[in-house]
């Protein structure tokens, strides 16, 4: 059985906000765990880094990071 190598990651949890149009936005964040290795071309994805910003004025920090192929990853990869 091949272990597959995983990387933990802060990202916006756009699920757990209220409806797009629906009240103020309040950005939700969650710590989650995916593969390493990107779905596109099965290369180690890039070095996760900081991003502060905002949303309706309200701040929040994920992490970013640049795959080698420049897929953007969506959060629900």
């Amino acid at each position: 059985m091949d272990i597959i190598p995983t990387m933990t990651v802060t990202v916006r949890d756009r699920r757990g906000e209220s409806p797009w149009g629906v009240g103020l936005t309040s950005p939700r964040t969650r710590t989650v765990t995916i593969p390493a290795n990107c779905r596109r071309c099965g290369e180690k994805r890039g070095e996760p880094k900081g991003h502060n910003t905002s949303d309706d004025g309200e701040w929040y920090w994920v992490q970013t990071w640049n795959n080698p192929c420049g897929e953007r990853t969506p959060n629900d990869d």
